[in-house]
């Protein structure tokens, strides 16, 4: 995280570098934090249509925890994109189906991974 907002990276670059970190379940909770921490940054330093980008990874967030999504929508609600915000409100959207699967199918993947491995020596 650090590398992306060092000014190492390219500020067309560093974008990509952020939505790819925000879109892995290792470091989607990380990213959404250096979002949060930078985005006055972002917004001065980076092509307008890159923030768009970025946020199009939010689906990723279901994996950081339940509290991150609400999170982040109350923070997206106070910070509004002045670009691409049909994006950005059909990526919440992904978001909020994501953690409808995941409340609806928690239990049952669980069971089924277990029972699939029981015989695995």
């Amino acid at each position: 995280m650090d590398l992306t907002f060092s000014g190492e990276v390219r500020s067309q670059d560093a974008p990509r570098l952020l939505a790819g970190i925000l879109s892995r379940r290792e470091g989607t909770k990380l990213a959404w934090e250096a979002i949060e921490q930078h985005w006055d940054e972002m917004l001065r330093c980076w092509p307008n249509n890159s923030m768009v980008r970025v946020l199009e990874q939010m689906p990723a967030l279901v994996a950081a925890g339940d509290g991150t999504a609400p999170r982040a929508f109350a923070w997206l609600d106070a910070h509004p994109v002045a670009r691409g915000e049909l994006r950005v409100r059909q990526s919440r959207e992904r978001l909020r189906v994501n953690q409808a699967f995941k409340a609806r199918a928690a239990g049952q993947l669980s069971s089924a991974l277990a029972s699939a491995l029981a015989g695995v020596p």
